[in-house]
């Protein structure tokens, strides 16, 4: 391991160099240029090529390092010490339990071995990024490119990857016990990378094993092996006491670094040892709001995670990261005990637009509920006058009772348009929340109508809600009674002519597949102008169908309704290998947004290899949800990659050689391979 190299070539490759960046910069060992690659790996008697130290604490040292091998350069820890190998076990302990980690928020171990002195070694990335800590620190002394380019919102998201991460360690009995910025590398991308697993230790159903060992920066306090490890500020009150620490005592440590993302200040300042460790225990420390602007919702999730006693706490990372989102998402969260009225407040700054709306129809109802009593009141006026006029003139008698049963029509003509009124509120093509409650919408838009068309048998309008609840109910025919009255839902026609040729004996609450793709195909050949019915009968069926076998036969006809021009059309599914091929002119669209929402429809076909090439197809949002490993976007008109970062089960794509330029595939994350070909 100490032998190193004596004659080290002088170039690096140009790509590997332009990857590595000023890091890399310095003369490297290379090829020669009459060697050939497998002479050249042949001739590496030593795997790694020591260069500089970078890094050293109380146990271990890092030291960058050239693999020979690989042609990269790594991070390499060692020992401080030459001790013997039983002095060595914590150091061994912490590159096993690091290794099994396998998390894209987590640093990766390469190998782990011993060199020819006997001395353990591993080698992981080497990290050339700024960690949190410094850029903590620049931002509290109001840097402003840091501030710019690391606003809350920015901070905030690292801080849900870190989560991630934890939480995968945990999920596999693993935990942490000392999350801090130092520990947390930020990439120029924004890749969030947890490092230092030296205190980690197994929990539940595995044997623990502390790892005992000091840090690259030495704030471990450890003068014996029977005292506590960690750092202050960041230790939950338990380890401080000597309780076992658990899951919750991570969720502190979590909850202090979130302290410290918003107010750039740790929960603790005191620079003393032991003042520090007294007040984690006492709980003493400063709110959040007193040292910057924060709301009452951030604040609480802090506060709650940083509670003395382990019981008031979330009761795992998961809790903690929902409750986060929940107040990102504008939700009143857990950690605020919200009520009613709170309830409400956070409920009308979701839905302002809506909110508004309902309070104008209030307004609406209560005017016309007050024109209606004032003709009432009218009405009970001339009643009386008419009858004290009778009493006095037997002659004005019949006046005063014609007077009356003509007001009281009135009335009841007053009361009919008022009833219209609140009928009309029943269309279902205005309702924000369709896609996800629709057949809740379509009973009650149905039953609604149905009863009132027993008051009013001849009421087209009541009869066109009446048939298109019914169709989008999928009883068609039921639906067919309603047509030749209707005036506006004459395009219905073709579809259900289509749809009840196919039609099948079924039971339950959706016609069988063929039925319901030949409903969509009438509503495709009568024209564009159906999409919007289109899109509420698929969100009704995503909803109700149990068995989503063949469900390629909808997308298909799905893709003719949203690309009506689609011309050269290519649809091939492959069901066995699950493979979609999809292409041709004006084929752009892979999904739908409506006013309301968007359908996706590929998360409910089995895909794993996705080819639009040869399309226009642009957005690939729409692919979220799905399930596929390989996607070629060759010759299409996609130009943002960063949805892929989205699609978990993605591992390669497919381009053309200049598709796209360097920067525009940076994005791409790292476990995804790009391939490029013609």
């Amino acid at each position: 391991m100490n032998n190193i190299l004596k004659d080290v070539p002088d170039d690096l490759d140009s790509n590997l160099s332009e990857l590595y960046g000023e890091v890399l910069a310095d003369d490297t060992p290379s090829q020669s240029d009459h060697e050939s690659s497998l002479d050249y790996l042949s001739a590496q008697q030593e795997r790694y090529t020591p260069e500089e130290e970078v890094g050293r604490g109380g146990a271990k040292k890092i030291l960058r390092v050239y693999d020979n091998r690989a042609r990269r350069y790594l991070a390499m820890a060692l020992p401080r010490t030459k001790a013997g190998s039983s002095d060595h076990d914590s150091f061994i302990r912490e590159s096993w339990i690091t290794a099994q980690l396998d998390h894209p928020n987590i640093i990766n171990i390469h190998e782990i071995g011993i060199n020819t002195e006997n001395i353990p070694f591993f080698t992981m990335d080497l990290q050339t990024e700024d960690s949190l800590e410094h850029i903590l620190r620049r931002l509290k002394n109001k840097d402003e490119s840091y501030l710019r380019r690391f606003p809350r919102k920015v901070l905030i998201d690292f801080f849900i990857k870190i989560c991630d991460a934890i939480a995968y360690a945990h999920s596999i009995n693993i935990l942490h016990l000392d999350i801090k910025p130092a520990n947390v590398q930020i990439g120029e991308y924004g890749e969030v990378i947890v490092c230092d697993w030296g205190l980690a230790k197994f929990f539940g159903g595995r044997k623990s094993q502390n790892l005992n060992r000091d840090l690259l920066e030495l704030d471990l306090i450890e003068e014996d092996s029977s005292l506590v490890k960690g750092t202050p500020g960041y230790m939950a009150p338990e380890q401080i006491i000597g309780e076992q620490a658990s899951i919750i005592s991570d969720v502190y440590s979590l909850s202090a670094l979130l302290y410290h993302l918003v107010t750039f200040e740790p929960i603790i300042t005191s620079k003393g040892v032991t003042i520090a460790l007294t007040q984690t225990a006492l709980g003493d420390i400063k709110k959040p709001e007193e040292l910057t602007h924060l709301s009452e919702g951030l604040s609480s999730i802090i506060m709650k995670g940083l509670s003395t006693k382990p019981e008031d706490r979330y009761q795992s990372v998961i809790d903690l990261k929902n409750d986060l989102v929940k107040y990102l998402d504008g939700y009143v969260t857990n950690a605020e005990n919200p009520g009613l009225v709170k309830e409400a407040l956070f409920f009308f700054r979701r839905n302002k637009t809506i909110c508004i709306q309902a309070l104008l129809f209030i307004i609406l109802i209560i005017s016309s509920t007050a024109v209606f009593i004032s003709n009432l009141q009218q009405s009970w006026k001339s009643e009386q006058l008419a009858r004290v006029e009778a009493e006095e003139n037997a002659f004005k008698h019949q006046q005063a009772l014609a007077l009356y049963k003509r007001a009281k029509a009135q009335g009841a003509k007053v009361k009919k348009e008022f009833s219209g009124v609140l009928l009309g509120q029943a269309q279902i093509f205005n309702n924000a929340n369709y896609a996800n409650i629709p057949e809740k919408l379509l009973q009650s838009a149905l039953k609604g109508a149905q009863y009132k068309l027993e008051q009013n048998p001849d009421d087209k309008s009541l009869k066109d809600i009446s048939l298109i609840s019914l169709f989008l109910l999928q009883r068609y025919e039921e639906a067919q009674q309603y047509l030749a009255e209707s005036h506006k839902f004459k395009y219905l026609k073709m579809s259900l002519n289509t749809a009840l040729k196919e039609a099948q004996d079924y039971n339950g609450r959706n016609v069988p597949l063929t039925t319901f793709v030949a409903a969509l195909k009438g509503l495709r050949e009568f024209g564009p102008a159906t999409q919007a019915t289109a899109y509420r009968a698929i969100a009704y069926d995503l909803k109700t169908r149990a068995d989503f076998n063949n469900y390629e036969l909808v997308l298909e006809e799905a893709f003719m309704l949203w690309n009506d021009h689609w011309r050269e059309r290519t649809f091939q599914y492959d069901k066995k290998n699950q493979h979609l091929k999809v292409s041709g002119d004006n084929f752009a669209n892979l999904g739908i947004t409506d006013k309301f929402g968007r359908i996706l429809l590929l998360p409910y076909i089995p895909i794993k290899h996705l080819d639009v090439s040869n399309s226009e197809v642009k957005d690939l949002t729409y692919l979220y949800g799905s399930k596929i490993e390989t996607l070629d976007i060759r010759r299409t008109f996609v130009r943002d990659l960063k949805p892929l970062r989205h699609i978990p089960t993605l591992k390669i794509i497919i381009v053309n050689p200049r598709q796209f330029s360097e920067d525009l595939l940076s994005v791409v994350p790292n476990h995804i391979k790009i391939i490029k070909k013609n």
